[in-house]
């Protein structure tokens, strides 16, 4: 069950502003267009409390009620729910009068109020279904067992399956050994995309004075340790490490379960992070918003949804009235975009730069490029050059992203496999007539994947070095001559004889570290790579 659009009135800076909402809305907007009073108002619609402060009404003026009115749908199959459904849809509203009791949720049939059932309630509408992480969050509350941490919710969830088991109800210690296992667990998890977010295998997290309650909580201190500064309580680190924290705690609440039951809103997350580590973020939060409903506010450029414009809404005032209202963006009218954002080129800085962006297929090409690049003595920085996966070869979705691009004026350059898919791929986008800041389109040698240009004991000290296999992988398992189908075919019977772990081959592993080996052998650049590299060179320097 997911929301699908959401009206708020008399709330904060939102006099009356109905606004759609997809399974991933990204809420973008100027400063004091009532982005926060959103999410703000969705947290007070799940919190069940009153509201006592005049501060929360429209222009102070507390004489009309706020009224919050949320439309869920794909709704669940259950008889309460389809009750007051209607042609699939549930609307539930909930009306504050000033300094008054609790407002119970009535459901909107047909134009008529009814009571919602209990099981509704207690399964969707209660405080745990929303968790909203504000802009000025701390980075402590988010590791505690509060009802409103991200942590918390996991650990709670944890909690609740544990003592509902038999044995553990018998065993106060079940419970204690239950959770701690979770705890050290999510511990690990986190230490892991920590390194692999800043390609540090030094860097180690701890849950230190860890205390288990079955009763009252658990309590631990997230402590960071590097090779220099062992065990520094995360509240003392800079904001960089913080943010990396932050980043792999919400990677790893993607991969859970017990998320999905949960309404993720994020305010500016995107604050004080580095355009590289917003992009990390980002991806971090898409992986969540695919199991479930995610709702973001955001300044940044990065944090546009190019893949799913419905998936962006922007928030404006009325230029007579002043009065907050929404769109979803429109790909037929992708050139106001810049306008109504107030966004130019030289703001979009995506990962690198918005002087050129480079999209590629994927995650090798996307560690790899820079590296290469600097073998070729040219900066990613420096040009304002951004590499961005697509994440396969498809040409609606090159095209999208080159379209999303041109209403920031900023030029692209397409790089694909070589294989018949993203040959066909090129041709295509060089035939359009519709993406002119595309200035190139091009295809690997023949038959070839960005793989095949690392020497093979390159790709095996990769392997042997950073994806800790079953045992040592031998020289020859991949063939000098083996590319293209052969090679993505030796990778996959390494990944499964040496128990890689996963679906596929962790191929950013050698576009991360096999790229940097190179550099370090002094190993030359590619002749196709290079020639690819210059024209964009030349792209980002306004010579193209």
């Amino acid at each position: 069950m997911r929301i699908s659009e959401v009206t708020i009135k008399n709330f904060r800076a939102l006099r009356d502003v109905t606004i759609p909402l997809q399974p991933f809305s990204i809420l973008i907007g100027e400063n004091d267009v009532g982005k926060t009073s959103v999410l703000s108002a969705l947290s007070r619609f799940y919190d069940g409390k009153k509201l006592s402060s005049p501060d929360d009404w429209y222009n102070r003026d507390t004489h009309e009620p706020i009224t919050v009115s949320v439309t869920y749908t794909d709704l669940p199959k259950n008889d309460d729910v389809q009750k007051i459904a209607v042609d699939g849809k549930m609307t539930v509203v909930k009306q504050f009068a000033f300094d008054a009791s609790a407002p119970k949720p009535q459901a909107l049939v047909n134009g008529e109020e009814k009571p919602v059932a209990k099981s509704i309630v207690d399964a969707w509408l209660m405080p745990h279904n929303y968790v909203f992480v504000p802009v000025h969050r701390s980075i402590g509350e988010q590791f505690s067992m509060t009802k409103t941490a991200v942590l918390g919710k996991l650990l709670r969830n944890k909690m609740q399956i544990a003592l509902g088991q038999s044995a553990a109800a018998k065993h106060v210690q079940n419970v204690v050994s239950v959770l701690r296992e979770s705890v050290l667990e999510y511990q690990e998890r986190m230490e892991t995309c920590m390194k692999e977010q800043v390609h540090n295998d030094e860097i180690s997290l701890e849950f230190g004075d860890l205390d288990i309650d079955p009763i009252a909580g658990i309590k631990f201190k997230p402590m960071i340790s590097e090779k220099s500064t062992p065990k520094i309580l995360i509240e003392n680190r800079g904001a960089g490490t913080q943010n990396n924290l932050i980043i792999a705690l919400f990677r790893v609440v993607a991969q859970e379960d017990a998320a999905q039951n949960i309404i993720f809103a994020f305010e500016e997350p995107e604050n004080s992070l580095h355009p590289g580590a917003q992009r990390q973020l980002f991806t971090a939060i898409q992986a969540i918003a695919d199991k479930t409903q995610t709702l973001v506010t955001t300044h940044s450029p990065v944090f546009i949804d190019r893949g799913s414009y419905e998936n962006n809404i922007w928030l404006s005032r009325h230029p007579e009235t002043r009065a907050t209202q929404a769109r979803a963006f429109d790909k037929k009218k992708l050139n106001t975009v810049r306008d109504d954002l107030g966004i130019m080129a030289s703001d979009a800085l995506l990962k690198g730069g918005g002087n050129c962006v480079v999209l590629v297929e994927g995650d090798t090409e996307e560690e790899a490029f820079p590296t290469f690049m600097k073998m070729m003595g040219l900066s990613t920085l420096s040009l304002g050059v951004s590499i961005i996966k697509m994440g396969g070869s498809d040409e609606d979705d090159f095209r999208r992203a080159i379209q999303l691009m041109e209403a920031f004026d900023i030029p692209c350059v397409a790089v694909l496999d070589g294989d018949d898919k993203g040959r066909s791929t090129v041709a295509a986008l060089q035939r359009r007539r519709d993406v002119p800041n595309l200035k190139g389109a091009f295809s690997l040698d023949a038959g070839k994947m960005i793989e095949d240009y690392y020497p093979p004991e390159i790709i095996i000290d990769v392997i042997n070095e950073r994806l800790n296999p079953s045992a040592k992988v031998p020289s020859g398992e991949i063939g000098d001559g083996d590319t293209g189908r052969k090679r993505k075919e030796a990778l996959e019977r390494i990944r499964e004889d040496y128990l890689l772990g996963g679906k596929t081959f962790p191929k950013k592993m050698i576009g991360m570290h096999g790229t940097i080996k190179m550099q370090e052998l002094g190993m030359p650049v590619p002749d196709t790579l290079k020639d690819i590299f210059n024209f964009v060179k030349a792209v980002a320097t306004g010579k193209k």
